[in-house]
């Protein structure tokens, strides 16, 4: 399967997923209604929300390090600068 381009079909992706998870959530709450569900069900969410936002920012890392690493290659700073004498 090709990767997903298209913007319009991502945020309907991510639409489709958020109203699928909200319906499933509700359906657990109303199937067994009890705090410990609920909480239980908001502690799964965050640290989902956590872990996805968690490796986002190490993906967006890892590219600073390497366009880092390419500009130090491209414009060498001075002390970055080997002196051979």
């Amino acid at each position: 399967m090709r990767d997903l381009t298209n913007a319009n079909l991502m945020y309907l992706k991510a639409f489709l997923f958020a109203v699928i998870g909200v319906v499933l959530a509700l359906l657990l709450v109303l199937r067994a209604p009890s705090l410990t569900t609920i909480a239980l069900l908001v502690l799964t969410v965050c640290i989902t929300v956590t872990r996805s936002a968690h490796s986002i920012r190490a993906r967006f890392a890892a590219r600073i390090v390497e366009m880092s690493a390419t500009m130090q290659r491209i414009h060498p700073t001075p002390s970055t600068v080997a002196i051979h004498t």
